[in-house]
């Protein structure tokens, strides 16, 4: 099968990451694949994996952005493509142009909920088959976008348990962790971290916190932080991701989270770096974005016992209420309870159920009954 994986980046953020695992999954399984975005830190990653990347605008909106990314896919489902595969919107969009002209058949993932009310809400294509990384998800789209049941199918967010592994030595509790996109989505995020972290200070002054991502909002962010009278530094690109004891370190785009992760001690996020979390060992103190107002949730500490309920909503806080800073800062004090053994219990549900194979496996069925349907569409055509 030749695959076309269009997606707005390859930078930090669990769409970009989870197009990362599969790209490598689906080659593992056979297939052929290219992965046309704007680029980011993963694109180098995927060529040294002998994966093919194209380059072209697929963030931008503007009509010479759209039309030169129309450009790019066309030229390359031309070569050579069976299936388009699309993460975001506006690489939908394109594609779907692509497909009406060429019939090769779309597939799009839906990753998270768009605004209702957003004027790109005209933009959205979902193409021929859908899948969605969780129950809500699939939920979302056939009650906001009228699709067909039988057309969406559920996925996971499947990892490479061969880079999220525990450390040989756990490291400190208190050394906290987020890994996430630094954006207006999810702005909400960083500003309860940044109102219940000074109380985290107060209780435990030897905690740390290390921000892994990049995003539009990151210096406004940055110097958020440094006004509320924490310690806080931004990392260069060449410097160890590391945050000493009361500092709060901005650490930028990184590509070797894995190796990041295993270095801290308690991670707090949400959707698919709780999962890489988990994966690790990690306790996870979930927390982000929640559906409408740019405000985080707070769903708490992840155990066995609630891992179904995180699972429906792929470990996020979409359905939840705003969080408070004080319910925040008791979670994460108490996840430094968090015994060896329920983590090694979470672990084993992450892999078990969470891996790329999987999550490849889901996308070639779903690609081969998208074939197989545009070849009777085109039969009858004939």
């Amino acid at each position: 099968m030749r695959v076309l994986i269009a997606t707005n980046t390859l930078g930090i953020g669990g769409a970009e990451t989870h197009v990362v695992a599969l790209a490598r999954a689906l080659t593992r399984l056979g297939c052929s694949v290219v992965v046309a975005s704007t680029g980011g830190v993963y694109e180098s990653s995927l060529r040294s994996d002998g994966i093919d990347t194209l380059t072209i605008p697929l963030r931008g909106k503007d009509p010479v952005s759209l039309m030169r990314s129309y450009a790019g896919i066309f030229s390359a489902v031309r070569a050579g493509v069976d299936v388009m595969h699309a993460h975001a919107r506006i690489p939908a969009f394109v594609c779907d142009r692509v497909s009406r002209v060429t019939g090769v058949p779309l597939v799009t993932t839906c990753h998270s909920a768009f605004s209702l009310g957003s004027p790109y809400r005209q933009l959205s294509r979902w193409g021929a088959r859908q899948l969605a990384v969780s129950d809500d998800l699939k939920k979302y789209l056939v009650d906001s976008y009228g699709l067909s049941p039988d057309t969406v199918s559920v996925t996971v967010n499947g990892i490479d348990s061969g880079e999220f592994y525990p450390a040989r030595v756990r490291a400190d509790g208190v050394r906290f962790i987020c890994a996430s996109r630094i954006d207006p989505d999810c702005a909400g995020t960083f500003r309860l971290l940044m109102k219940s972290f000074p109380y985290v200070l107060r209780k435990r002054p030897d905690a740390s916190l290390l921000i892994v991502g990049d995003g539009s909002l990151a210096n406004e962010t940055i110097k958020t932080f440094s006004a509320s009278g924490m310690r806080v530094r931004r990392a260069n690109a060449d410097e160890e991701a590391y945050a000493a004891p009361g500092e709060v370190v901005f650490a930028g785009a990184r590509s070797a989270v894995g190796v990041i992760l295993r270095r801290c001690g308690t991670f707090v996020g949400c959707s698919r770096s709780a999962i890489e979390a988990a994966a690790t060992s990690l306790p996870c103190v979930i927390c982000g974005p929640v559906s409408k107002g740019g405000e985080a949730g707070l769903f708490g500490v992840l155990t066995p016992d609630n891992f179904p309920d995180a699972a429906a909503v792929n470990f996020t806080c979409r359905s939840l209420p705003k969080g408070r800073p004080g319910d925040l800062v008791e979670a994460m004090i108490s996840a430094l309870n968090v015994d060896d053994d329920m983590l090694n219990q979470i672990r084993e549900l992450v892999v078990s159920r969470y891996s790329a194979d999987i999550m490849a496996a889901d996308a070639l069925r779903v690609y081969e009954e998208a074939v197989s349907a545009a070849g009777k569409v085109r039969s009858v055509a004939k």
